[in-house]
This record gives structure tokens, sequence and C-alpha cells, in this order.
């Protein structure tokens, strides 16, 4: 059968902060005070006067944006001290004016000032931003739905590039909190180096590890716990004999707990034997498991086929941190026979 690799993987936190385009600079504008001036009005007969000098102002002057005048209607000049207006402007003719005659009424013209526009900064781009928390502490976990029973065997992987990473056993009458301080019992991996702790305390030495390494825990009759790496036992103890459960931590973003299952006493590839002799399980696996013990921890070797774990083994997926408890793959059905 083919075993989905279930992870239990604690994810980071990420603030995104948009981008923000440039802002151009805007220029003020120049304030023009208040002020008045007088206007004649002549009644009377007029003359025209034709000239190449163009208006010296307008009677409704247009200002840019520094408040200079760039133009307007009703230009006008002087000619002898009397106030022309423009009539018209020819190519050939050049400016033709108006010059009142008559009787000139005086008028006094009140301009309102102009309020001044102060300048606007420019800013430059900014990029987008991510700000991740990788959420350290021990502060994510996950328990089991039930208690781990006599003669079931819970296996996984760790993988090297954990920060850290717990996988024990918790006593089901104790609080499961997010860490790995109350259990009873644990193996932690952190930076390639696993390391067995019991009453959150370390009773092993760090020893190396990889991603392909296989941890296994075996709990049988009277509390014992079987520690296992690749088949090979690194170490039994009677740890407690009350009702346990699953239990797991992780440290920061990023670590995981991954091809996560739980499978029956005698598809177990664990060498229960410490003296070295060969265990074979013929009666729930459709091959022999042969496994040699050798010196030292995690140098056991297993050697099983495809057919190795079958009917008998049972599935464990962590989901969202819990883990679930589910039927097993079964292979597809053989195909129909042919008749001919």
């Amino acid at each position: 059968m083919t075993w989905t690799l279930n992870k239990l993987e604690k994810t980071s936190e990420v603030e995104y902060i948009p981008g923000s385009p440039a802002i151009p600079a805007v220029a003020g504008v120049v304030g023009v005070p208040a002020y008045t001036y007088w206007e004649p009005t002549y009644s009377g007969g007029a003359t025209q006067i034709l000239s190449w000098l163009s208006p010296q102002g307008w009677d409704y002057p247009i200002y840019d944006p520094y408040g200079q005048v760039m133009g307007g209607s009703g230009g006008y000049r002087f000619f002898d001290g009397v106030k022309c207006s423009l009539i018209s402007f020819s190519g050939d003719l050049g400016y033709t004016y108006s010059r009142p005659g008559g009787t000139v009424t005086w008028t006094e013209i009140e301009v309102p000032a102009v309020a001044p526009v102060a300048a606007v900064p420019g800013s430059p781009a900014t990029e987008a931003q991510f700000n991740i928390d990788y959420r350290l502490g021990w502060n994510s976990g996950a328990v089991g739905p039930a208690t781990l029973a006599v003669g079931k065997v819970v296996q996984w992987r760790f993988s090297a590039g954990d920060v850290g990473a717990v996988v024990g056993i918790t006593r089901t009458v104790e609080p499961q909190d997010q860490g790995y301080f109350g259990m009873e019992f644990a193996i932690m991996a952190t930076s390639g180096l696993w390391v067995l702790y019991q009453d959150g305390s370390p009773i092993t030495s760090p020893v190396p590890f990889d991603n392909v390494d296989t941890f296994a825990l075996h709990r049988k009759e009277g509390g014992e716990i079987v520690v296992a790496i690749n088949g090979g036992v690194v170490w039994e103890d009677t740890v407690t004999a009350d009702d346990v459960i699953v239990d797991a931590s992780l440290y920061s973003a990023g670590d995981v707990i991954w091809d996560t299952r739980e499978v029956l006493e005698a598809a177990a590839v664990i060498n229960t034997n410490i003296s070295g002799s060969t265990l074979t399980t013929a009666e729930a696996v459709e091959s022999a498991i042969a496994i040699t013990r050798t010196v030292g921890p995690g140098t056991a070797i297993g050697i099983c086929d495809a057919t190795t774990l079958c009917g008998a083994t049972v599935g464990a997926v962590l989901v969202n941190g819990s883990v679930y408890i589910g039927p097993p793959v079964e292979p597809p059905p053989p195909p129909p026979p042919v008749f001919g």
C-alpha cells in the first residue's frame, strides 16, 4: 500500500505592506496684494492709432502659475498720456488702438489680492514589503484524538532543518499544552540532531540524523516504551502505565513532522530483541521482516519489500494540529479475467 506523506507544519505570519508610486513636486504660486487704480472713460469722438508697439497692459489679465501676466483681454497702451484701447492686430498694419476724445470720467478700480499657494514637495516611490514573523517559541502543537494503546507503534520523520520539533507521549490526565514540558517522554529534533527527553529534561546526548531517517515509538505492556530509528532500538525503559496520548510541538515556522503513521505492533519495523536476534512476523505480513541489531544507536538495518505493510496497518494523518485515524488506502482490485 502507498502512504500519503502526512505533514504537520508550523506556519509564519506575513504582513504585506504595499508599495506606493512616486509623487511629483508641485511649485507654489506667489501671492499678489490687492491694489487700486483709476480708469478713465472718454465720451465723445475717438480716433484710431496704428502702431507696431504691443499693449502695455490688459484690463482683464491672465496669470501663469508663478503670478506673472501672460496675456488677457482689453489690451491698452498710453499715447501722450492717454490710455488707448487695443482694437485689433494685423501682421501687415500692426496694432490698431482707439484714442478716446471728448469728456473724461475717472473711475477707481479695486483689484483683489491673489492668495499665495504653497509648494508641495514630491516623494519617491516605495517598494512593497513583506514582514515575516516566524512565531518563535513552543506555542504550536498537536495531540492525537485517542489514547495510544498497548501494542501500537507511531512512526514519523523529522526534517534536518527543523529548529525545534518534538514528538512524545503525555498522560491523558495531564493538560496537553502547546509545548513539550508536560510530556512524560519525548524525542526532540533540532538542527539535524535528536535527543531524548523525559519529564522535560534531556536523558541522552545529541545524535545526528537526516530527512530519510524514520523514528518510531512503540508502547508495550506495563508502561514500557521502545524508541527505534530506522528499525534499530536506541532506547527502552518503563515510562508510565497510565493512559497516554501522542503529543507534538513545533518551535519555529517551517518546522515539520511528516510521514506520520500509526501501525500495529506486528507490522512495525522494529527489532524488540536487544540481544540481536532476528524478528519475523509472518502472521501479520506477506513477507518476512529481517532486522539486524548492530552496535550504536540508529545503526540497525531493516529489510522489507513493498508488500510488508499490509492490511494490518492503520493510517494516521496530522491535519491542522490534530491527528486523525483512518482506514488504510487499499490497492485497486485486480483486473477481470480474460476468457477466450
